[in-house]
């Protein structure tokens, strides 16, 4: 199973601080060379610069360390061919003269699988879960997206008064984000997640 990358939400921002940092070079460098003036909108020029010069760098640095978010791909569950191998079919029995009444074979009861454990999610990708918001619904139960769709904002902020975790804005969105993720609707989660305001709609 791999793992699906999103970008990340903060590196719009970065690229127009680099975008900027670039444009005050040019401005500086065209006000110098071509004798345009000392000063530009109440700046002088070595302002312009050096300012330049530091959204650039500032905006590159963004760049290096705002990487892409990993998301888990949705797992498919493989089903197993019911087919018996040519080597364990039964073989029939001779003909015979006289009829034979066939006896029903004794049946063991068979008894159902417990079900495969469940392998919790990250929930800190949410916007407005972190480690400690995280931990709080694994213990409360609630360590799936699908189980995080399914809980009502009543469950969820029982759960974070039991954690003792008070300020939680973006509670009320938790759950239709975790319901775009269960679905494997990453687009639809990015524009909603994006769309949020402080966690917030």
């Amino acid at each position: 199973m791999t793992n699906r990358t999103v970008s990340n939400p903060a590196r719009p921002i970065a690229w127009v601080i680099l975008v900027i940092g670039i444009i005050a070079v040019i401005v500086a460098a065209i006000h110098y060379f071509g004798n345009l003036g000392e000063t530009f909108l109440t700046f002088s020029i070595t302002q312009i610069f050096w300012m330049g010069v530091l959204f650039a760098i500032v905006g590159i640095i963004l760049l290096l360390v705002l990487r892409p978010i990993e998301l888990p791909a949705a797992e498919v569950p493989t089903v197993r061919s019911m087919a018996v191998p040519p080597g364990n079919r039964p073989t029939p029995a001779p003909p015979v003269d006289a009829p034979v009444r066939a006896v029903p074979p004794a049946t063991a009861p068979v008894r159902a699988a417990p079900p495969a454990a469940t392998k919790p999610d990250d929930l800190t990708i949410l916007e407005g879960v972190g480690p400690k918001i995280a931990a709080a619904l694994v213990a409360a139960g609630i360590d799936t997206f699908a189980k995080l769709a399914r809980t009502s904002e009543t469950d969820l902020r029982a759960a974070m008064d039991k954690a003792e975790l008070r300020f939680v804005p973006s509670l009320p969105t938790w759950a239709k984000q975790a319901d775009l993720i269960a679905k494997g609707d990453v687009q639809g989660f990015e524009a909603y997640r994006n769309s949020l305001t402080a966690g917030r709609e």
